[in-house]
């Protein structure tokens, strides 16, 4: 079979990203029988219609929920709210038949606020220079 291979650095090519989404979501789903993923939000608006300031985006990824995103903007912190996000995203993730969400945030984000939720540290990628590190954090049901 002859092939090339194309580099791209640097550069967001939207159509060649979207193709190699559906080919391995096409793969997966023979392989494993589940959908690759299905996307789900709580979001945080002012008031209904309004422009979205906030909140909590998923993924339901072979039988866990993946946060994506979790954003409360400075003038809503302290509030609470982070935590009634992740509550309401259980309940939906417990009504869809989820095992349990995941994460990765990275050393100067919210590795203690996930702590506080009774998320547990299931891997770590160690800082080095010019980088953060990330934890990769999870809570079973």
């Amino acid at each position: 079979m002859d092939f090339t291979l194309d580099t791209i650095a640097d550069v967001s090519d939207a159509s060649a990203h979207a193709v190699l989404y559906e080919l391995l979501g096409a793969d997966n789903m023979r392989k494993s029988g589940r959908p690759d993923r299905s996307d789900f939000a709580i979001l945080i608006r002012q008031q209904p219609g309004d422009a979205v300031t906030g909140g909590i985006w998923l993924v339901d990824d072979c039988g866990w929920a993946f946060i994506d995103l979790l954003y409360v903007p400075d003038s809503l912190q302290g509030k609470g709210l982070g935590g009634r996000l992740l509550a309401e995203a259980e309940l939906l993730v417990r009504e869809r038949g989820l095992v349990g969400l995941w994460t990765n945030t990275y050393d100067f984000q919210s590795k203690g606020f996930y702590e506080k939720q009774a998320f547990t540290e299931f891997g770590l990628l160690e800082a080095c220079p010019g980088a953060a590190g990330q934890s990769f954090l999870m809570k079973r049901f």
